[in-house]
């Protein structure tokens, strides 16, 4: 029951009302959550309803279902942006292919949190081991990186592997580059050569938030 109308509210949050909208139709969305792997259901209203991973996205198309389908043809979700020093500084950087939105913030290292998370949302590096300009582009065959708390480099199609990223996910996963080399796979993992240290001064703080996203594992904390 409360699943149900966690769900109810989420997909009226979108929709901006639950106008033919059934309990089939929100029983479909739960069930959506016991999937492995990538799903989709299309609902009334252009509501398109994508489980990928542990994510489930809730997302209203501008087009017909039936004109813009997820599977069957590759994801238009190539971008390639220069972000200058005072474009992260004064606002957030809007991804439009995968409607994802990152921030950042400069940063004295008093504020660095006690302790990291591998895999965050949130991500904070090094600020004087860091060269402008950004590059913020799409995950591409034959990318590496040194993922934090590891020696040597990665591919990156085996870090994505290892996390058990399904392959229509990663193309659309932002990276961020810094003198060519990745410095954050944005939401998962920061480069080694950029991790804070005792000398550190200064951080940019990185996070990326993609809108109308329910975690699966939130879902029983929240409440009316």
């Amino acid at each position: 029951a409360a699943a149900r109308r966690v769900m109810r509210r989420a997909i009226e949050m979108i929709k901006s009302d639950l106008r033919r909208i059934s309990f089939k139709h929100i029983d479909s969305a739960i069930k959506l959550l016991e999937a492995t792997g990538t799903a989709v259901i299309d609902l009334p209203g252009r509501i398109r309803i994508l489980k990928s991973g542990e994510l489930l996205s809730i997302l209203r198309e501008k087009k017909s279902l039936r004109s813009n389908k997820m599977f069957g043809k590759k994801l238009k979700a190539s971008f390639d942006i220069l972000i200058n020093m005072p474009d992260i500084l004064s606002c957030g950087v809007w991804i439009d292919e995968t409607k994802t939105w990152l921030f950042f913030s400069k940063l004295p290292a008093s504020m660095l949190p006690p302790v990291f998370e591998k895999n965050s949302k949130t991500a904070w590096m090094d600020w004087e081991k860091i060269s402008f300009p950004l590059r913020l582009r799409n995950a591409r065959p034959g990318d590496r990186f040194k993922p934090f708390g590891m020696n040597g480099t990665r591919k990156l199609s085996d870090f994505f592997c290892d996390a058990k990223i399904p392959h229509e996910t990663r193309k659309i996963i932002p990276v961020i580059e810094s003198l060519d080399h990745i410095i954050w796979i944005a939401g998962m993992r920061i480069d080694e050569r950029v991790k804070t240290d005792s000398k550190t001064r200064f951080v940019l703080r990185a996070e990326i938030v993609k809108p109308n996203i329910i975690y699966k594992k939130n879902l029983e904390d929240i409440h009316n």
